[in-house]
């Protein structure tokens, strides 16, 4: 079950869908399990990022491509 009414933030002219109250229910194992979330009292801000697309590192390997000796195999 999703409850999620219209919520307006200050200085926005558009109401948003947010979640009020969420239940979660899931059969795993033969068992059923429920959760209950409630959410209030949302902030509205605002998040830069910048993504710097490049290839994975390996594993104990660091940034100048050296081997790191405390990291396991």
């Amino acid at each position: 079950m999703l409850v999620a009414p219209a919520f307006s933030f200050k200085g926005m002219g558009q109401g948003f869908s947010v979640p009020r109250q969420v239940t979660v229910t899931v059969d795993w194992n033969g068992k059923h399990l429920r959760n209950e979330h409630r959410y209030s009292e949302y902030k509205l801000f605002k998040v830069e990022a910048i993504e710097k697309p490049g290839t994975p590192k390996e594993l104990g390997e660091t940034s100048n491509g050296a081997s790191n000796p405390q990291t396991p195999p």
